[in-house]
This record gives C-alpha cells, sequence and structure tokens, in this order.
C-alpha cells in the first residue's frame, strides 16, 4: 500500500509540473493550433526518446502480451486529442482554474473503470474519492475568483475543454494501466509518447498543406519560433516532466487500483497551487485551503479504508 501512495504522490507532483510546463510552453511559442501542435510533437518525442534510452539500457524490452498493440493505439488517438484540448485550454484560460478541471477525473473514473477493467472500489473508498474531488473542487473556485484579466467567455470555454480533457482520461486511466500489464511501466508510455508525436506530426503536416492549398497563410496568434532559446528550454521542461511523470503513473496503476490512483493524483492542485502563486502570481492562497484540507480527508480515507 505504501509503496502504491509514493509512486501516486509521485505522479502527482510530476503532474503539477507537466501542466505548468504546458502553460510555459504555449505562453513561450504561441497559442495557434499550428503552434500547439508542434509543441505536442516535440515534447511527446522528447519524452518517448528519454523513456525509450532508459528502457533499452536498464529494463530491456519484455515480451508484449496478446491486446498491446491495440490498447495502445486507441490511447495515443485519445490522448493526442487530450493534450491538443488540454494546450488550447491554457492558451485562452488561466492556470490553476483549467487545472482544477482535471480534478473531475476520478468522478468519472468510477464509472469507466468498472466497465473497461472491471475493478470496483470499496463503499469508503467511492466515499473518499468523492471528497477528494469535492475538495479540490473548492480550491479550483478559489483560484477561479481571482481572475480578473481572463475574459469571462473565454475563461468558460477552457474550463469546458478542462471537463473533457477530465472525461477523455477517465478513459484513458484505464487504457494506460492495461498497456502496462501488457508490457511494463517503462516500455508502454515510451510507445505511447513516440505514437503522439507521430500523431501530432501527421496533423501538423496536414494543417499546414490544407492552409498552402487554399493559398492562406497559417494563421499564427502571437507566433514565436521554436528557434529561440526560451521555447526550446519550456518544450524541453514539458518532455522531461512528461517522461518521468508517465513511469512513476505507470508503476502506480500497477500498484492499486485505477480510480484510487486517479484520486491520489489529483493532489498535484496542492502543488499547483505553490506553482501559480510562484510561477503565474496568481493570488488568494489563503482562500484555498478549506478545500486542500477537506481533500486530504478525502486522501486519508482511501489510504486507510480504501482496500
Amino acid at each position: 500500500m505504501m509503496q502504491w501512495f509514493l509512486c501516486a504522490l509521485g505522479s502527482a507532483f510530476f503532474d503539477s509540473w507537466i501542466h505548468a510546463s504546458q502553460k510555459i510552453a504555449v505562453t513561450k511559442n504561441g497559442k495557434d493550433a499550428y503552434s500547439r501542435l508542434k509543441i505536442l510533437s516535440a515534447s511527446s518525442l522528447i519524452a518517448g526518446s528519454i523513456i525509450g534510452i532508459f528502457t533499452c539500457f536498464f529494463t530491456g524490452m519484455p515480451a508484449l502480451k496478446d491486446g498491446f498493440w491495440a490498447v495502445t493505439l486507441v490511447t495515443i488517438v485519445l490522448n493526442t486529442l487530450a493534450y491538443f484540448l488540454l494546450l488550447e485550454a491554457y492558451a485562452i484560460g488561466e492556470y490553476s482554474s483549467v487545472y482544477s478541471m482535471v480534478l473531475l477525473t476520478p468522478v468519472f473514473n468510477l464509472v469507466t473503470s468498472f466497465v473497461l477493467v472491471r475493478e470496483v472500489p470499496s463503499p469508503l473508498g467511492m466515499l473518499g474519492v468523492i471528497v477528494t474531488v469535492i475538495g479540490f473542487n473548492m480550491v479550483g473556485k478559489a483560484i477561479k475568483a481571482d481572475t480578473k484579466e481572463v475574459a469571462v467567455i473565454q475563461q468558460r470555454r477552457a474550463m469546458k475543454l478542462g471537463i473533457g480533457v477530465a472525461i477523455i482520461w477517465s478513459i484513458t486511466a484505464n487504457l494506460d494501466k492495461l498497456s502496462a500489464v501488457y508490457s511494463n511501466a517503462w516500455v508502454a508510455p515510451a510507445i505511447s509518447f513516440i505514437g503522439m508525436s507521430f500523431s501530432a506530426g501527421l496533423c501538423l503536416l496536414g494543417l499546414t498543406l490544407w492552409h498552402r492549398m487554399r493559398g492562406k497563410e497559417i494563421h499564427r496568434e502571437n507566433p514565436v519560433t521554436l528557434h529561440t532559446s526560451q521555447s526550446l528550454k519550456a518544450i524541453m521542461l514539458l518532455g522531461v516532466m512528461q517522461a518521468f511523470g508517465a513511469v512513476v503513473y505507470r508503476y502506480s496503476l500497477l500498484f492499486g487500483l485505477v480510480s484510487y490512483t486517479i484520486a491520489i493524483k489529483r493532489v498535484g492542485i496542492l502543488f499547483g497551487v505553490l506553482w501559480g502563486v510562484t510561477i503565474f502570481r496568481e493570488t488568494g492562497a489563503s482562500q484555498k485551503i478549506k478545500g486542500i484540507i477537506i481533500g486530504l480527508i478525502g486522501v486519508f480515507i482511501i489510504l486507510l479504508f480504501g482496500k
């Protein structure tokens, strides 16, 4: 149980940095669809390459079980869509409010985990998941109250995109576990990230050809080239965070139930509050303490009674 908790908590830490890195990346590289596809393709390639190198030198290639490629293909498609939508959300919305919407993933997981992998949390475990989500959602509401500069319409759209990502991730979380079971905690994310990079690259190529065929230039909002030092650092940071976060996350899925793991992973909002204050200069951290306490109560319910 402790091994699972430490992996899930580590996943929460890296998850908060992944979200922060995504916000930084769209800020440094441009907020249009063309730039988001570049970010997605490049960062996924970096993450997949890092995990792939570690796999070759330290773990080796395991025998892939039946069903691995089918599960991984679906995961690649859904995660490519989810990451693209999340980058769009961060392009138009405030960091912590978008991040808070992903907290709804455990709620959707209660349904998708049962349908896909037949995991049934105990009643107290389900209560812990719900309490965790309620607490951290209170944190999200407190954060949203801080937002002054973002247009209301854009902010609502960003939040809806965040909810859409939460729904997609409630499905892919179960597929991530299956892909790790069918291979291991290293090969599954490596292949998934390489596939995401390839998929985003194809979409980028298609977008470029489509605009050229129509004789129009690609619409760029706040265009920044990938050749600047800051833009490259932002993408490299995102790729590194994704690599380490994905491996720790896969281990936590192998050690525990999907719904419990995702609930603990959402503790990343605590780190997100810290990054919001220190990196993005958000205010009102004191208002979020109540939500944090309630969220932690939910976490302890899962740990103590979630078996």
